[in-house]
């Protein structure tokens, strides 16, 4: 469908927008994605911008609460969870119908251009989906394979990770949601919106809003001192002497050292042997300068199943006689455009090379790590900085289980002990996460903070909860006087 048709289409339902003399609300996203459907691509901040345009069956933090569905129902032991949906109608006019969920989940199933499943498949709440059924309408029901006591709160929820709101998508491929704002125009440096009455979080404070993608972290640096944005979600590089706003932060993720299990460091053994060339101390002041909040593990303090990992003595002669064996050179991976990572991998390879080995550095954007072709999911690394996003109930599987390694899951790591998911499936989720951290897949450095730039005429901004999308509440932002 071309942009004309499409807007068409649109028109029928939505209200004219208000204040139409107003400007947009102007978002900077720090993105190296120029989409913000969170189905078309696995990178882990996409479904952060999502909620501007698509909302959720449920809410709720800790216990689900109506959005686009009633509280749902389980049944038969847990086995069954049972969707009755409201009347909402989609940005197009459409109504909300029981086969758009069973659509939604057959899309990231099989996305289009016979692509590879979706990552957020290895997931929970999706991992455990066995079956969807429509029932007339407006119900739903979900089979799974087994229980799930966190699935009502966290599918198709803000309160998921991954978290995905409900979308559909038109005949070129364009999301359709039901959130505050719906689509105008989408392209490669912008996508456009305007206020929509239908959704059931409310109509926004803002009659349009408009997500530009930076090309650099340094271009959105300037864009929010310029005052060419108003929020720069999130905002990596700070500009110090900056007037124009001001620099909010949440603990979003463990930055961690991720071995390749099937790389150059295939065994545990020299996996041990590579960290005692490490200086962690060093590494570590590199990540997180101020010496704030220094981790032992790569769960959240709160988690109740948090394991310190014990980071072995650096010992440069016992490291050189244990990998003189390995062959070639060996590759470290590392986010482009940030300069503290560039410098952690570069103290990396200076500490390799002093016990023998010959590194070399490769920098890729963030995004391109989830790509098919990336180094994620080709395996092209033996040593990757990382970030690893774990509530107090982590879904340990994903990422460490044998059957989730690439190129259909998210273990990229390539971490496989059958001793690891026999204790996941007995339940001993510390044993299995003590088991990944005694074989050195991973070596937690510091935490990672995600910062955001508020422009200090923005109203109705308030930084969410860890690993809530900060989209959630864009029905609230706006700049009094300007985009009214």
């Amino acid at each position: 469908m071309k942009r004309p048709a499409f807007l068409a289409m649109l028109g029928a339902a939505a209200l004219p927008a208000c204040g139409s003399a107003r400007r947009p609300f102007r978002v900077g996203a720090d993105t190296f994605e120029a989409t913000l459907d969170p189905y078309a691509v696995s990178a882990h901040d996409v479904d952060d911008y999502a909620w501007i345009y698509g909302d959720g069956l449920t809410g709720g933090e800790r216990v689900p609460s109506a959005m686009l569905s009633a509280v749902p129902e389980a049944r038969d032991g847990g086995l069954t969870v049972r969707y009755r949906l409201r009347a909402i109608r989609w940005h197009d006019g459409a109504r909300l119908h029981a086969r758009h969920v069973v659509e939604a989940v057959d899309r990231l199933r099989h996305p289009p251009g016979a692509g590879a499943p979706s990552p957020w498949l290895t997931y929970e709440p999706y991992a455990s989906i066995a079956d969807l059924a429509a029932r007339g309408g407006d119900t739903v029901d979900v089979r799974l394979r087994r229980p799930q006591p966190q699935f009502e709160r966290t599918f198709f929820s803000p309160y998921g990770h991954p978290a995905l709101p409900l979308l559909r998508h038109d005949a070129d491929g364009r999301p359709i949601g039901t959130g505050p704002f719906r689509l105008e125009h989408a392209d490669t440096t912008r996508w456009r919106f305007s206020a929509w009455r239908g959704s059931p979080r409310g109509f926004p404070a803002s009659a349009k809003l408009d997500v530009f993608f930076r090309p650099s972290t340094e271009g959105l640096a300037n864009a929010i001192a310029g005052g060419e944005v108003d929020l720069a979600v999130p905002l990596a590089v700070a500009k110090p002497t900056a007037t124009s706003y001001r620099l909010v932060s949440r603990d979003e993720s463990s930055v961690v050292l991720l071995f390749n299990c099937e790389g150059a460091f295939h065994t545990a053994a020299l996996r041990l042997a590579a960290l005692r060339a490490l200086d962690l101390g060093a590494l570590q002041n590199v990540v997180n300068p101020a010496g704030r909040g220094r981790i032992a593990g790569i769960l959240p303090a709160t988690a109740p199943d948090d394991v310190a990992f014990s980071f072995p003595p650096r010992d440069i002669a016992a490291a050189r006689a244990v990998l003189r064996g390995v062959r070639g050179p060996v590759t470290i991976v590392h986010p482009s455009r940030k300069a503290r990572y560039a410098t952690v991998a570069l103290l990396v390879q200076q500490m390799l090379e002093a016990a023998g080995l010959a590194v070399r550095i490769v920098p890729r954007p963030i995004a391109a790590y989830f790509t098919p072709e990336g180094p994620l999911r080709t395996g092209r690394f033996d040593l990757v900085i990382y970030g690893f996003q774990y509530t107090d109930e982590p879904d340990l599987a994903a990422d460490w289980s044998c059957a989730n390694k690439p190129p259909h899951g998210a273990n990229y790591a390539r971490f496989c002990d059958r001793a690891f998911d026999a204790a996941l499936a007995a339940g001993h989720r510390r044993d299995a996460l003590r088991i990944v951290l005694h074989d050195a897949a991973v070596v937690p450095l510091a935490p990672g903070l995600q910062p955001f730039g508020v422009g200090l005429r923005v109203r109705g901004f308030s930084v969410p909860p860890r690993f809530v999308p900060p989209t959630l509440g864009v029905q609230r932002w706006i700049v009094p006087g300007e985009t009214d």
